[in-house]
């Protein structure tokens, strides 16, 4: 096994605020725990917009939704449903004059990786308390465009 030591420096972007303005998290809590399956696909849509002229602060939104899988007329049920929205508000502290394209490739994974994290933790906690035993978002990777 090869271990790898890492730098840690100040990051060039800081979360100015971060909430979460929908959340909807269902289940059936009179039904036999194990009769239906985790969800096994995650819809994740990130979106990011600049909030100023300058490049310098960012609104990045991600929305993370629960589907179901099957045919249709057949589709088979989660044990619970989520469908949440996370955004984040963030200020580019990097060096103003880096490239444009390069900053809101920075923000846009970045801030997604975060909001990501945010809801990953926030949805484990509500399954957990639940008789299906704790959930876990899969792991996701943000490819800016």
């Amino acid at each position: 096994m090869q271990t790898r030591t890492m730098r840690v420096s100040t990051p060039p972007l800081e979360v100015e605020s971060l909430f979460f303005p929908s959340v909807s998290f269902q289940t059936k809590p009179y039904e036999d725990p194990g009769s239906c399956p985790v969800p096994e696909r995650v819809s994740v849509k990130p979106l990011a917009s600049c909030l100023s002229e300058d490049g310098m602060r960012w609104n990045v939104v991600l929305h993370v939704k629960s589907e179901r899988i099957g045919e249709v007329g057949a589709t088979q049920e989660n044990r619970f449903d989520f469908d949440l929205v996370a955004v984040g508000r963030f200020a580019w502290k990097g060096d103003p004059g880096e490239d444009r394209d390069r900053i809101a490739k920075v923000v846009s994974v970045s801030g997604a990786s975060i909001l990501y994290s945010s809801l990953r933790d926030m949805l484990l906690t509500l399954t957990a308390r639940g008789p299906w035993g704790p959930y876990l978002l899969p792991a996701v990777r943000f490819d800016p465009d």
